[in-house]
């Protein structure tokens, strides 16, 4: 939201649009109401840029970290397996991939 600012923080200024625009700000913002309406439209704008640019650098992110990431889910992954209820440990000292069942299977009687 928009923060209110006080008629000394204002400052009058002369911009030049093309008459199309001039036509569509009129119809959507009353002639006493363009500053406001204008005020709004820019700060919308800059709020959704912003978001677009950071998206932007968070994929980037993402892209350029995911073999590192990649690496440390697969080597943490066998801590989380071990910790799985009914886990059996290997003989080798690794975790087995068989789960002992503790419940009947869906459906059973």
């Amino acid at each position: 939201m928009i923060r209110r600012m006080n008629a000394k923080a204002r400052r009058r200024i002369t911009i030049s649009i093309p008459e199309t625009t001039l036509r569509l700000l009129d119809k959507v913002a009353p002639k006493g109401d363009r500053s406001r309406f204008i005020t709004e439209a820019v700060h919308a704008y800059v709020a959704s840029r912003n978001r677009t640019r950071l998206k932007a650098e968070l994929k980037a992110g993402a892209i350029a970290n995911a073999s590192r990431d990649l690496a440390l889910v697969t080597e943490w992954s066998s801590l989380d397996l071990d910790t799985l209820p009914g886990r059996k440990r290997s003989p080798r000292g690794g975790v087995s991939h068989e789960i002992k069942q503790t419940r009947p299977a869906h459906g059973a009687d």
